[in-house]
């Protein structure tokens, strides 16, 4: 058996009545689908691991169901509470991989991460973008068809901000 795209969104019946399910039945998916999954993919697999509550939890499982040599992941950017690193060092086969760039130098290379996405580009386009009259008021004000488009009120401060923010998506 593999994992099948359709079985990765369940529909909302089937998530409904897998809610419902008793504590043990609910533990015996999780552990058939890990079986699935390692089996699936050869055993050439590892866990992304944060470290938090439930990649903890998964590493458990994972480790508990198929032994302890399914290596785990940990991504530590420099910004990671030293409690965090600690947890993560108290496991064995953790590969900690670290980023080129320190945040730091991302914030003076690229600009602050603001808000989302659209919101991001919204602002960059304002502060640095050749616009006509016409679409500058578009993005601050709406149109005749509504304000869909428009940069949000609350965020309009960013266009006067000391700092910019992200010029290039990452």
């Amino acid at each position: 058996m593999y994992i099948q795209d359709i079985d990765l969104k369940l529909k909302d019946w089937a998530f409904s009545q897998r809610k419902h399910l008793p504590y043990e039945l609910k533990l015996k998916l999780s552990e058939q689908r890990i079986e699935d999954w390692y089996n699936y993919w050869e055993g050439k697999v590892y866990i992304s691991f944060s470290g938090g509550l439930d990649s903890t939890v998964l590493l458990h499982m994972v480790r508990s169901i198929l032994g302890g040599n399914v290596p785990a992941v940990f991504s530590n950017t420099g910004l990671e509470y030293p409690e965090l690193v600690e947890h993560v060092k108290s496991f064995k086969n953790i590969e900690v991989i670290r980023p080129n760039k320190s945040f730091r130098q991302v914030i003076k290379e690229y600009g602050y991460p603001v808000v989302s996405k659209e919101t991001a580009a919204k602002v960059r386009k304002l502060r640095h973008g050749n616009l006509s009259d016409k679409y500058r008021n578009y993005l601050l004000y709406g149109d005749d068809r509504g304000k869909l488009g428009k940069l949000s009120e609350c965020w309009k401060i960013l266009l006067d901000a000391p700092f910019d923010n992200i010029r290039k998506m990452l």
